[in-house]
């Protein structure tokens, strides 16, 4: 499941590759490989949900971050500090958090900063409980997390205003709970929005937004699936997802992506653009409105990315990157 991020200081895009191998576009270069986590991440099955699965580059010292299952399929966030040539070195890893994980798969992954330095990390419910663990405040699985990088060590620290802090049943690096696969999780730096796909079970596909500054929501799963009700008890304050489909409808699996702002595009401008792993494609406009776009892309679509002129690709895993252009 390739995933992709932008560097801010420079421009350059970065590329990852679900076995382990990391990519960078330096001014619209073809992409080299500058690092490598084979051997270290999981070993690739075809169709699996682990091995690298998250990218993301610090807001407050530009270091990498990376998301990854290990060879025993356990979860771990570490980052790299890039040396003057603008690559990773190995020797500088630090390790951020780590995450048991009881299964095979829903690993989630996506990673956003905000303008601070805090990380917004999304994880799946890790598919070995049916989905209780995403009900499970004790743990971290079916969430957002919400913590602060350490600067000069490893680990991390807590941001004062998570939900949490002051309840002691509760684990205090949780912003939001009740998910059962985000993918394509992303912050918008513009309105500090969050936005998720979160992958469906056997029937419906939901896309979430998370209002700048909103703290503590449950998001449904494992009661409710997109607007369908898989069993009762669900919390009273669940927030909905703005958008569903139906598997029979579109395709199995939602790809959440990013805001255009690029100007290839006009039309699009300011729109959410969002993608079904079969290759159709959403725009959210004002209030929410949702259209699908007569534009369909081949192969098997695993992200959207943003390039540092806000013009969009889709990355694939069978057909390569592909530019959001003018029909």
């Amino acid at each position: 499941m390739p995933t992709a991020a932008t560097r801010p200081a420079d421009g350059s895009v970065w590329f990852t590759s679900q076995t382990g191998e990391v990519w960078r576009s330096a001014d619209g270069a073809t992409p080299e490989m500058v690092f490598d986590l084979r051997g270290t991440v999981s070993e690739y099955v075809p169709g699996s949900e682990r091995d690298l699965l998250g990218i993301a580059l610090s807001t407050a010292d530009g270091r990498l971050f990376l998301y990854y299952t290990d060879l025993q399929a356990q979860s771990h966030v570490v980052s790299y500090t890039l040396a003057e040539d603008g690559l990773p070195e190995a020797a500088s890893m630090r390790r951020i958090i780590d995450i048991p994980q009881p299964g095979v798969g829903h690993k989630g992954g996506g990673m956003s900063f905000d303008e601070q330095g805090v990380l917004y990390l999304g994880l799946g419910d890790g598919g070995g409980s049916r989905g209780r663990d995403a009900q499970d405040y004790t743990k971290l699985l079916g969430s957002i997390v919400r913590i602060v990088p350490r600067l000069d060590a490893e680990g991390y620290d807590l941001p004062s205003d998570n939900p949490f802090l002051a309840d002691t049943s509760k684990r205090p690096e949780l912003w939001a709970k009740g998910l059962r696969n985000p993918w394509g999780f992303w912050r918008d730096p513009v309105t500090g929005d969050l936005w998720t796909g979160d992958v469906g079970e056997n029937t419906v596909e939901e896309l979430n937004r998370i209002p700048a500054g909103t703290a503590g929501l449950n998001l449904g799963w494992y009661f409710i699936e997109g607007t369908q009700v898989n069993f009762e008890g669900a919390p009273a304050d669940t927030h909905a997802p703005i958008f569903t489909y139906r598997h029979d409808e579109i395709g199995p699996a939602v790809i959440g992506g990013q805001v255009y702002r690029g100007s290839a595009v006009p039309a699009l401008r300011g729109a959410y653009l969002f993608a079904d792993m079969a290759g159709a494609i959403f725009a959210v406009g004002a209030g929410d409105t949702t259209v699908r776009l007569d534009l369909v892309i081949p192969g098997v679509v695993t992200a959207i990315g943003a390039g540092a002129d806000g013009e969009l690709y889709v990355l694939t895993h069978t057909a390569g990157v592909q530019r959001i252009v003018p029909g």
